[in-house]
């Protein structure tokens, strides 16, 4: 399964330094409300959501929690993040982790030290958008 999603993760990566945007249903969606220059900055919304739509196809027996926070102060939209849960595991995967830690990997296993502290803990919020397991 980690191989699965470092595949997936591997190729939005790559969609976003190489467009600036992510296309999901057809539509591109370009980075916004940020003046931070990375490729993936203002990205996470729709980056999460490809990511889980290929998810779904790609690990039908899964399920998806997508987990919001404030990543640095609570005036700026929320950052989102996928809690992923397959028979071998639950990882939290990030596919704009990068804008923050450009070093970071973007899958962490669950109890494995993910990079980002919320910076108002009351403001995480975890939705389930798909549940096959």
């Amino acid at each position: 399964m980690i191989a699965i999603l470092e595949s997936i993760t591997q190729n939005l990566a790559q969609e976003m330094e190489s467009t600036g945007t992510i296309t999901l249903n057809g539509s591109p969606f370009p980075k916004r409300f940020t003046t931070n220059p990375s490729p993936y900055a203002g990205l996470c919304g729709p980056a999460v959501a490809k990511l889980a739509d290929t998810v779904k196809e790609a690990i039908p027996e899964s399920r998806i929690n997508i987990i919001k926070f404030a990543a640095l102060h609570s005036r700026q939209p929320l950052h989102i993040i996928a809690e992923i849960t397959t028979e071998e595991g639950t990882y939290l995967v990030d596919p704009t982790v990068r804008q923050y830690v450009p070093d970071a990997k973007m899958i962490y296993l669950k109890g494995e030290q993910y990079p980002i502290a919320a910076s108002d803990p009351p403001s995480i919020q975890m939705e389930t958008i798909y549940n096959n397991l």
